[in-house]
């Protein structure tokens, strides 16, 4: 495009005088714009957290920022790999025996907010989440992944595998014997 520009200054009491001098611009196409989804997020680091009772255990889940930014510049925009800010994050934890694969207790947080300042740095470069309420004894990982108005990341790699304490039995209810013997009892 071509654009051609004559200056007058300006202020409350009105426009001056034109300066004359006719200035011709010309401006490079505008590309379409290139949309790349969010990179992955690296494998999280998990550990665990424990309180006065196994019942306050706690796993917390740990990761970085996947994007490139310059603590001057802000986000640093790259058409292959990255054409948006990271938004949130969604933290998956899966837990079973005797693996995390078995997934008989399964934990997320969702739109978890990756903090920034004025400038568009990711503000904590660590991110973190904990998860109350873990079963004793179970065997858990996580996975993180992340969004942005580009798009979905796909699934981080799996933590490390770890497992939870175990946990005191809970007291039996309902008890009836079922058999007896002059040795033994069976109860069910």
């Amino acid at each position: 495009q071509i654009y051609y520009f004559d200056v007058c200054a300006a202020n409350s009491v009105g426009y001056g005088r034109r300066s004359g001098q006719i200035v011709r611009v010309k401006t490079n196409a505008v590309p379409p714009q290139k949309v790349v989804a969010p990179m992955r997020p690296e494998q999280p680091l998990m550990t665990i957290i424990t309180g006065k009772h196994w019942e306050d255990c706690e796993l917390e889940v740990k990761w970085n920022c996947p994007e490139k930014s310059d603590a001057r510049k802000g986000f640093l925009y790259d058409e292959r790999t990255q054409t948006h800010p990271i938004l949130h994050y969604t933290v998956l934890l899966r837990g079973g025996m005797p693996n995390p694969e078995v997934a008989e207790h399964v934990l997320h947080k969702d739109h978890v907010a990756q903090v920034r300042d004025k400038r568009m740095v990711p503000k904590n470069k660590s991110n973190l989440v904990r998860f109350p309420g873990v079963l004793p004894g179970r065997y858990y990982h996580a996975l993180v992944q992340s969004f942005s108005e580009a798009g979905i990341s796909g699934w981080s790699v799996a933590s490390d595998t770890l497992r939870a304490p175990p946990g005191v039995p809970s007291r039996p209810l309902h008890l009836v014997v079922v058999e007896t013997t002059a040795t033994s009892i069976t109860l069910e």
